[in-house]
């Protein structure tokens, strides 16, 4: 049986590969590396995965799978090591933007893509050894699918915006806007939704204290800010942040999900929710493979009518399986 050294630290090539492991867990023996407090740790360990306690040299692996990661350099010492040491490695790509950046110039020997858009997008930044594989993060989600009653409800999915372009280009402001100035922008037009509440559910690293202040502005609306994180444990102070609900609850149970290029907006299309980009910029487009139409820049002449929700699911039908993917790498 394989030995499989997992390297993960953002949250979304957590959710690509905790999916992966948990549907093919007896196939391999897995070794997960995440930092404490990461926002990989907090998936592994809400999935009960436990970590690898011993060194990478004790492990011995076959195969080194990896998360690319724009917020820390975590995988490179794994990276050295398998050169080194003539061990495969694989990266898994959890979005659709910015790929070239993610590797920092320095590749993997295979590089797996969940779906056409980021085959194409990788083909097209010059990436190659590119392995289609089974989207099992997507499938996952879509299986958890349950019979919950549509709220009134516009869900926001928030993103550290600021964070991202300060790292990428050396300016928080590089887009145009900041996820304060775009949170303010929703909520200045938010009866054009046509909704009676709001709910913000925050990405892993955002400061749920920020939307707090930002709401404070606006008490007319009935909202919850919702966020999966350690730090909600520590605040003493009466506010309305939840952690209650999974995000398969949150995109089910509201009627429009707004977002910029989150994945988790790329569920709720797949879910048939009316699903809205929102990014305000000239530098930057939607990434998601979601209708045009309902990416948008503005709010000039915005009308609900001019949306669409999803059509077609074939998500199933693409990449190939963990076994096929074991027997390509040997």
């Amino acid at each position: 049986m394989r030995e499989i050294a997992v390297v993960i630290h953002d949250a979304g090539a957590a959710q690509v590969l905790v999916s992966l492991i948990k549907a093919n867990f007896d196939y391999a023996n897995w070794h997960i590396f995440t930092p404490l407090n990461s926002p990989a740790h907090k998936i592994t360990d809400s999935n009960g995965l436990k970590l690898q306690t011993s060194t990478v040299k004790e492990i011995s692996p076959d195969l080194i799978f990896y998360g690319t990661s724009w917020q820390n350099d975590f995988h490179l010492d794994f990276l050295n090591y398998a050169k080194k040491h003539t061990i495969k490695t694989v990266a898994f790509l959890d979005n659709w933007e910015n790929y070239r950046k993610r590797f920092n110039n320095i590749f993997p020997d295979f590089i797996c893509v969940n779906d056409n858009l980021a085959y194409e997008t990788a083909k097209y930044e010059g990436l190659t050894s590119l392995i289609k594989m089974k989207d099992y993060a997507t499938i996952n989600i879509l299986n958890k699918r349950k019979n919950i009653k549509e709220q009134n409800t516009l869900l926001i999915l928030s993103e550290p915006t600021a964070r991202v372009a300060k790292n990428s280009y050396d300016d928080a402001n590089y887009w145009g806007y900041t996820e304060t100035s775009w949170m303010q922008d929703i909520l200045d037009n938010f009866e054009l939704f046509e909704c009676s509440s709001l709910t913000i559910r925050l990405h892993p690293s955002d400061n749920p204290l920020m939307y707090e202040n930002i709401m404070q502005s606006y008490k007319h609306i009935n909202y919850t800010i919702e966020q999966k994180s350690e730090l909600i444990d520590n605040l003493l102070l009466n506010y309305t942040i939840e952690q209650k609900s999974e995000l398969i609850d949150n995109l089910l149970s509201s009627k429009i999900i707004l977002g910029n290029n989150t994945v988790a907006l790329y569920y709720a299309y797949l879910l048939n929710k009316l699903s809205i980009s929102y990014i305000p910029s000239k530098n930057r487009t939607c990434n998601l493979p979601i209708a045009k139409r309902n990416q948008i820049q503005s709010f000039h002449q915005f009308k609900l009518s001019n949306f669409e929700k999803n059509s077609s699911n074939r998500v199933n039908e693409f990449g190939i399986d963990f076994k096929t993917l074991l027997e390509r790498l040997s």
